[in-house]
This record gives C-alpha cells, structure tokens and sequence, in this order.
C-alpha cells in the first residue's frame, strides 16, 4: 500500500514528485509481491470546482506504467471522495445524502476507468472504508451505479467494493450482490 503519496498527505508537487519513485517500485516487486495498493484522493484529479488538474491523471499514469514495467499489478483506490473521507478530520462530508456530490463520484470514475483501463494490471476500489451501517442501502446504489459508469470504459477490469465498517468482512454480506 503506497499511502500517503496521493492521498493523505500535503498535496503539493515535491510530496507527490518525490514521495514514492520509480525505485520504489523496484523494491516492491523485489520482495516479491505481486501488487501494489495505489490510494488516490479526488482532490489530485479535480479542483474544488470540478475541473480536471491533467497533472494528477499523468502522475498516476506514470506510476501504474512503473507497476506494470515490473510485472506488478496495481489496485488504484479512490481514498477521498468529493463530500466523502473515512477520515472525519478531513471535513468531507454529505456524500451519502447529495446528489451533487454522487455525480461528481460517477464523473471521476468514468474519467479514471477511461484513463487506467488495464484490465490484466489495474483494478479500480470504489471507495476506501466506508464507515457506518447507516450508509449501507445508499452505498450499494451508488456502487451499482458507478460499476455501470466503469463497464462501460473497462468491461473487464476488475472492481473492487467494499462495505461498511471500513470493509470488514463481517459486514460483506450487506453489500449487494
């Protein structure tokens, strides 16, 4: 898990330049994994605004091309979520209730799924650690619908949802199949 490089962190240029390297990836594959966990917070891709920041697709790119260039496969987590973080000290909230904040959600994604599909290299999580039961029947529409958004850019490509509790696994059996 390469946190607190895109996500978590100050978001300036230097921090996400600097922070992991190419080498790093080196390292990983040679401890002999086989994947790397890449969090993403939506703020790298997107001004308050909505419009896109071109430079957080290219870093990206460039470090899923460095997994892939080393045999690893990668899982781009999306670990904030405009109106949503797991994390309350971030005051990102009203995801769960706004249907503003919900498109900007399905927006990223299909954005995200048309800029990264590989599905032998790259999988996509939706959303990290959702936190409360309370969220559960929104969270499972808003997960089919953005599993719907991603088909349509990357039919094969492995998505990865998890539930409530901060993915649990007791609380799997909530998600809708």
């Amino acid at each position: 898990d390469l946190g607190g490089w895109f996500s978590q962190c100050d978001y300036s240029a230097e921090r996400m330049n600097t922070f992991v390297t190419e080498r790093d990836f080196d390292t990983v594959a040679s401890w002999g994994l086989d994947h790397v966990r890449i969090p993403v917070d939506y703020n790298i891709f997107e001004n308050e605004d909505g419009t896109w920041k071109q430079d957080g697709f290219d870093r990206v790119g460039r470090a899923l091309s460095w997994a892939k260039a080393r045999g690893l496969k990668a899982v781009l987590d999306l670990h904030k979520t405009f109106g949503f973080s797991f994390d309350s000290g971030e005051k990102e909230e009203g995801f769960f209730s706004s249907e503003t904040c919900q498109q900007r959600f399905y927006r990223l994604w299909d954005r995200l799924s048309a800029s990264f599909v590989d599905p032998d290299h790259v999988a996509f999580e939706l959303l990290n650690e959702v936190t409360d039961r309370s969220f559960i029947g929104t969270w499972n529409r808003i997960a089919d619908e953005c599993i719907d958004v991603i088909r349509k850019n990357a039919p094969d490509s492995l998505i990865l949802v998890g539930s409530y509790w901060n993915n649990s696994p007791e609380a799997v059996p909530e998600l809708d199949p």
